[in-house]
């Protein structure tokens, strides 16, 4: 039995061997999606199959954005290397704790010698962590040291990052195992339908660099640069431009000359001048190499796919076309430290509209600078110097030169916005606006009070940092998830793993699902909140350590991910799919969820049995016990629970 579902070209079988063949999907948020991450893959490493196959072992696809691919690179390399689960475990945990690696990249940023060694990776903050990364997760290893190692259970791996060169999700995919049936890229994939790198070169870019274009969030980080900062021993300048191939989307002098020589331009001309077809000369521009000096931006694969969903997607449907050796995925499940909660707007008081403008402020500086400059001159035409006239000149310098800075930054602004730079930059408003309109808007500013200014200029700043880091992106995470479930939620195939779902936060939307054997204990919600309500950062500092903030985070991904996978084997059975599974995957799921069943009633017990377990036999150094009594009922809820 199968059917088309609206977002798939390609009929979906219904299910038959639950939990056979696993993709995972870990979104971004720094080192909480990290943390919740590594909770997620020891519970799976921990939760056994009747046969004592740990659950992860059937895992054979990772996608990730942002924090999530600092989990992901990491546990792909050591599980390709045939390290052990608990190598793994110990080593990111250690990497997680404290400021050992801010502490590293600012070392590396200001220590010149440390780019000796990659002396065209430009000097800024995320190649520093780029550098770092290198040394403390991945030891120098590129991406061809994920491949055909025979050691893994993974097939597929995805880092996703976003394209600065046209605004997409920009997959930095590799294969793990042998893939025969593939046309293209048999191992690798680096780039989309547009931006794209032969998989030959792509085997030598290094992991450290990846996880760096996938989580170089803006504000926080420049973006990293193609082909400069991917740039190593193994991998030159004319290698990564020969092997770069770009789609045109307009065929336009500007995109042209962006890519290509002028010359080589001329001479696709001549053989294909405008009167002849354009998809001629197309095909005869795209036979060239770039030009060397072609480069583009990369940054966060969180901008456009914080839940790594859509290369989860993408992969499964290659995989029902029958594109691949590789078996449409069982059993999918997004794990996410997003969350669709929303702080409101807050609406600023009303500013007082008395105060000076910038006209009445550059009418001061007028003043002040010649009154200045009077006093300067009066002290050099009287060479009898008395202490009244060393003030008098002294206080005449500080005047002129404090006009004169205001007068000179004010029509610097002027110049900026105007785009009337020396170089031609600026935000020259004249592209949007015409003359006429450009000249209100200064007269209007410049007679405006100087404080309504600071309000708009405050008013703007907040709504758009809300606007990008809560509207936008919980829009696009709300139409992911829809096309990720509606796709498929009939066949039983697809569960979110949510950082909220058990925290207090969530307990109007989970109490309408939830039978009483899935209700949290205080203790376990007490958790939860404390790690839902982790900022995302990429350390876990002195003050979050006292707080057992990566402890609760790391506990919150193993009892939930039980949570999440007892509730979805519940409905499972309580499904028609269920009925038309074959005796040994019923048996199967029967068992896993007894077995979950169990653990959850021990979780209930001491949310932290399985982290204090894991810290102790992992052997983390220094390593102390997490206690559920370290954790209060938030404020917020006090009185209400």
């Amino acid at each position: 039995m199968e059917t088309k579902q609206k977002n798939y070209k390609t009929p979906i079988p219904v299910l038959e061997k639950p939990f056979e063949n696993i993709a995972l999907a870990f979104s971004g948020g720094g080192f909480r999606a990290a943390a919740f991450a590594l909770g997620t893959l020891s519970y799976l490493d921990e939760l056994k199959l009747e046969d004592e196959t740990p659950l992860l072992q059937k895992v054979t696809y990772l996608s990730s954005a942002s924090g999530g691919t600092i989990a992901t690179a990491m546990y792909s390399l050591y599980s390709a290397q045939g390290h052990s689960f608990g190598k793994f475990y110990k080593d990111l945990f250690e990497n997680l704790e404290g400021v050992k690696l801010m502490e590293k990249a600012l070392k590396t940023l200001n220590d010149k010698k440390e780019w000796k060694n990659r002396p065209d990776k430009r000097r800024n903050l995320i190649n520093a962590f780029a550098i770092a990364y290198d040394e403390f997760l991945f030891a120098q290893n590129n991406l061809s040291s994920l491949v055909n190692s025979g050691k893994t259970h993974l097939e597929e791996v995805c880092f996703n990052a976003t394209s600065f060169y046209h605004g997409l999700l920009f997959r930095q995919a590799v294969k793990l195992k042998d893939d025969p049936k593939a046309k293209t890229d048999k191992d690798f994939l680096f780039g989309n339908f547009i931006v794209h790198l032969h998989h030959g070169e792509a085997a030598n870019l290094k992991l450290a660099d990846l996880l760096a274009a996938s989580s170089c969030f803006p504000a926080g980080f420049e973006p990293i640069v193609f082909p400069d900062d991917f740039i190593n021993a193994q991998a030159n300048r004319d290698q990564l431009i020969s092997a770069l191939s770009i789609g045109l989307q307009a065929v336009s002098h500007d995109e042209l000359e962006r890519l290509y020589s002028e010359n080589q331009i001329n001479e696709a001309l001549k053989l294909y001048p405008g009167a002849k077809p354009i998809e001629k000369f197309v095909e005869e521009i795209k036979k060239n190499t770039l030009k060397p000096g072609f480069r583009f931006g990369l940054m966060d694969g969180g901008i456009t796919d914080n839940q790594g969903t859509e290369s989860l997607i993408r992969a499964n449907e290659r995989r029902l076309r029958n594109e691949t050796d590789f078996k449409p995925f069982d059993f999918m499940m997004i794990n996410d430290v997003g969350s669709h909660f929303m702080n409101p707007y807050e609406v600023p008081e009303k500013v007082k509209t008395q105060g000076f403008s910038i006209v009445t402020l550059m009418v001061i500086a007028v003043l002040a600078a010649l009154a200045g400059l009077t006093l300067m001159i009066y002290g050099i035409m009287h060479p009898a110097q008395t202490v009244w006239t060393v003030i008098g000149e002294f206080a005449g310098l500080i005047l002129f030169l404090a006009g004169t800075i205001f007068l000179t930054a004010v029509f610097s602004v002027k110049k900026i916005i105007r785009g009337k730079l020396r170089n031609g930059k600026g935000l020259d408003l004249q592209k949007n606006f015409s003359e006429k309109i450009v000249s209100l808007f200064f007269r209007f500013f410049g007679s405006a009070p100087v404080m309504i200014l600071l309000s708009m200029v405050n008013e703007r700043i907040n709504s758009v940092l809300k606007l990008n880091n809560d509207v936008f992106l919980k829009r696009i995470r709300y139409l992911l998830y829809e096309q990720f479930f509606e796709a498929q939620k009939w066949t039983q195939r697809v569960k979110s793993n949510h950082i909220y779902d058990l925290t207090f936060t969530n307990d109007t939307n989970r109490v309408e699902n939830d039978s009483f054997s899935l209700t949290p204990n205080a203790p376990m919600q007490q958790v939860a909140e404390a790690a839902f309500e982790m900022e995302t950062t990429l350390w876990f500092d002195t003050k979050s350590r006292e707080e057992f903030k990566q402890a609760a985070i790391i506990a919150t991904g193993q009892f939930t991910t039980c949570y999440n996978l007892l509730e979805y084997t519940i409905r499972l059975r309580n499904s028609p799919v269920y009925n038309t599974l074959k005796p040994q995957y019923q048996d199967r799921v029967n068992y896993l969820q007894k077995k979950l069943t169990n653990d959850y009633n021990d979780f209930k017990k001491d949310p932290f049995r399985l982290y204090n377990q894991s810290g102790k036999n992992f052997g983390i150094s220094n390593f102390k016990d997490g206690l559920a009594t370290d954790y209060k009922i938030p404020g917020d809820f006090i009185g209400l629970r």
